[in-house]
């Protein structure tokens, strides 16, 4: 079930399509023309401040796709959370921010009882790079973890909280490298 507090995909969205054009120190009117004159769609900036605002409920995929675009961000990345634990509302459903962009990947899939026919959705040669992908994370992620925990204690050689980031992101991956070991009958 999904939590009260969890937001809706297209509130995520507006948030962080917003933060997203205010880190490019762009005006709405700049995000505007951008799209005009980039990809040949005129939008209002009336428009875009209902989108970024929230009033503007229904946001069309063509609209995500395009204002992801233009202001040069991957759509996964305005439509779920950044934040690993941060809860997007599904429906009624609750996911994880790392969960839900894994699904949108092709990478999991938030139901269990579907994953066979997941899989045989996503296309082969997405699964086939997964698949290899997971494989080089591994040794990545070996190999971070590795040095993580050899530089670690030199604070001064890190930027505060950069360790407990790091070691955030190899849990998420080592996370999803055990569910896709598993999901292919293999010992994680």
């Amino acid at each position: 079930m999904a939590t009260k507090h969890a937001p809706r995909p297209s509130q995520v969205f507006s948030k962080q399509l917003r933060e997203s054009r205010e880190r490019r120190r762009w005006t709405q009117g700049e995000l505007v023309a951008r799209m005009r004159e980039d990809l040949g769609q005129p939008m209002d900036r009336a428009t875009l401040a209902k989108i970024e605002n929230g009033t503007k409920k229904n946001i069309g995929l063509d609209e995500v796709l395009m204002l992801a675009f233009a202001v040069g961000v991957s759509p996964i990345h305005l439509i779920f959370p950044r934040e690993m634990e941060a809860e997007v509302a599904i429906g009624n459903r609750t996911l994880s921010g790392e969960i839900a962009r894994a699904w949108t990947r092709g990478i999991t899939v938030p139901q269990p009882e579907d994953e066979r026919f997941f899989t045989q959705e996503v296309a082969e040669e997405d699964y086939i790079a997964h698949r290899e992908g997971f494989w080089r994370l591994s040794v990545v992620t070996n190999a971070l973890s590795h040095h993580v925990a050899r530089l670690g204690g030199n604070s001064d050689r890190w930027v505060p909280g950069m360790v407990e980031r790091i070691e955030e992101e190899l849990g998420s991956v080592k996370r999803q490298l055990k569910r896709r070991q598993e999901a292919d009958g293999l010992d994680p």
